[in-house]
């Protein structure tokens, strides 16, 4: 990996490791979110979900979206390459996005309530997670969102669900 020479792409992390997980390369931004562990057998968050998908025929090679991943005291959204040869990290510490996006959103004045739901989502928390953790039922929870949904323009809407989701998801006409 001496003659591997890439990019500092500011906020994202990178990490090279070998198919038995081993760091062989971190940029400044990745070890500022996993802590250095070149030449260590990486044993974070997005290894755990490599680990967590091994029976994913599908992943054995190609690439897989992980969003709010727990690692130390930061929760990622990353990008996982396999090629069979090396796994290849993309990370990007998610908070200061969300952030940025209920900054935007609080200017609709979101209750509370409706404010503290939408970061959770945006956060990747499933609508059944966001009612157990606030011992809301599904019922309350979709009358919160579709509050929200009213409050906030469709495109800011979609940039939500697509932020969700991690694809680009298209509102229908009456949305």
């Amino acid at each position: 990996m001496s003659n591997l020479v890439i990019k500092d792409l500011g906020h994202t992390g990178i990490c090279i490791k070998s198919k038995d997980t081993i760091v062989e390369y971190q940029n400044s931004a990745c070890e500022k979110i996993c802590g250095n562990q070149i030449g260590k057998k990486c044993e974070k968050g997005c290894v755990l979900k490599i680990n967590a998908n091994e029976s994913d025929q599908v992943f054995k090679t190609g690439f897989k979206l992980f969003r709010n991943i727990p690692v130390d005291a930061n929760n990622v959204d990353s990008v996982i390459f396999n090629d069979g040869e090396k796994v290849i990290t993309l990370l990007v510490n998610n908070q200061e996005n969300i952030q940025q996006q209920l900054n935007l959103i609080k200017k609709y004045k979101l209750s509370a309530a409706e404010l503290n739901i939408i970061k959770k989502f945006l956060e990747g928390t499933t609508n059944a997670e966001i009612a157990k953790e606030l011992f809301i039922s599904k019922a309350t929870l979709r009358t919160h969102l579709n509050n929200i949904y009213k409050k906030i323009p469709s495109e800011l809407k979609n940039d939500i669900l697509s932020s969700h989701f991690g694809k680009n998801t298209k509102l229908k006409k009456n949305d």
